[in-house]
């Protein structure tokens, strides 16, 4: 259990980490023209990772590189082509998207329930999609956002893991 938790927590530290750089990239290049932003989808990790510790088979993990690993321009992460950790817009260009959907959750259709965030999604996918002036689609305040989203989770999986190694080392040295 307690190699099922590290092993799920370095993967997410991994994948805060590879995030972090392409949200900065972003805002590194807010004033380029034609700039597209880059990311990776967070639903696809945690579908990925929850599937990876349900079924912690090597061969059949979503995850498998924890190395790490620079991203192409593309937002892609080299070695993980077929996986879900591809930002929507490469999964898009790539169709690798459509096959990473978990089929467990495919099955859900129009009759189940709508949630509050449902009925915005049409405007909310419409204003993610605003090209500036300068052709660029980079909001300094969407960036900072999901930096700052990023970053509590990274710290979250820092601190729980901190308290595994902590449980750990006391077990070890047999002290409460």
């Amino acid at each position: 259990m307690a190699a099922t938790t590290i092993g799920a927590l370095e993967q997410t530290i991994a994948f805060t980490e590879r995030r972090h750089e392409l949200l900065a990239g972003n805002i590194a290049n807010l004033s380029t023209p034609d700039y597209r932003s880059r990311d990776l989808d967070v639903d696809e990790f945690q579908t990925a990772l929850a599937r990876s510790i349900r079924d912690p088979e090597p061969s059949n993990r979503a995850i498998e590189n924890t190395s790490p690993v620079m991203p192409d321009w593309s937002g892609v992460l080299p070695g993980m082509l077929g996986h879900p950790i591809l930002s929507a817009e490469a999964a898009a260009a790539s169709g690798v998207g459509s096959q990473a959907k978990d089929p467990q959750i495919q099955h859900i259709g129009p009759t189940e329930a709508v949630t509050r965030d449902d009925r915005w999604s049409g405007p909310r996918s419409a204003m993610e999609s605003i090209v500036y002036h300068d052709g660029s689609d980079v909001s300094l305040e969407e960036q900072v956002n999901k930096i700052s989203k990023n970053k509590h989770l990274h710290n979250l999986a820092i601190s729980t893991m901190r308290n595994q190694f902590d449980l750990l080392r006391a077990a070890i040295t047999e002290r409460a």
